[in-house]
């Protein structure tokens, strides 16, 4: 396991402009690589960390892919794995894709849901240790930092958080990802 000194807590809270891709009716793209990377802490500790990141043009807030689409309309992830081991990527409660072998790309299709923001994160190991295992090594928990952040936006096109809801004039978005399990 990790110790206290080296567990990792990543908050993220960015302002966000309004609809980014996927506009009123219009399919959006969501474009990723499963990648290796490392974080370095205050004590010098370098520890490895999965983490998709956003390819040709996509965008990020902080180090972290994000993407905005209407509800209602189609959105396609694309994932590159260039990771050693297999993920399925998963928009949490909304759609999971397909398993992706290292060095592989695949695509999954799924409508838009309810206006909100939703995690787009992984599905459990193909091998069965389960994610946040205690007795899993690093390679059996591909969800350590593989996240982002999905916002559906209300088919009025209006800044309300869902049709008929509040409107706000400023948006932010809070992230965080704990990865001493």
């Amino acid at each position: 396991g990790l110790t206290a000194t080296a567990t990792a807590t990543r908050a993220l809270a960015i302002p966000c402009p309004g609809n980014e891709s996927g506009g009123k009716g219009a399919p959006a793209t969501w474009v990723l690589d499963a990648v290796e990377t490392a974080n370095s802490f205050g004590d010098g500790a370098m520890i490895p960390f999965f983490e998709y990141q956003a390819v040709g043009g996509g965008q990020t807030r902080g180090s972290l892919p994000y993407a905005a689409a209407t509800e209602g309309v189609n959105m396609t992830v694309t994932v590159t794995n260039s990771l050693a081991i297999s993920v399925r990527p998963a928009v949490l409660g909304v759609a999971r894709g397909p398993w992706i072998r290292p060095g592989q790309t695949d695509s999954f299709t799924f409508t838009m849901p309810a206006a909100g923001t939703w995690l787009l994160s992984t599905a459990q190991n193909p091998e069965g240790s389960g994610t946040g295992s205690r007795q899993a090594t690093a390679a059996d928990r591909p969800t350590i930092g593989l996240g982002g952040t999905l916002v559906s936006r209300p088919a009025s096109g209006n800044q309300v958080l869902y049709d008929g809801g509040p409107s706000f004039d400023r948006e932010y978005v809070l992230l965080f990802d704990d990865a001493d399990d």
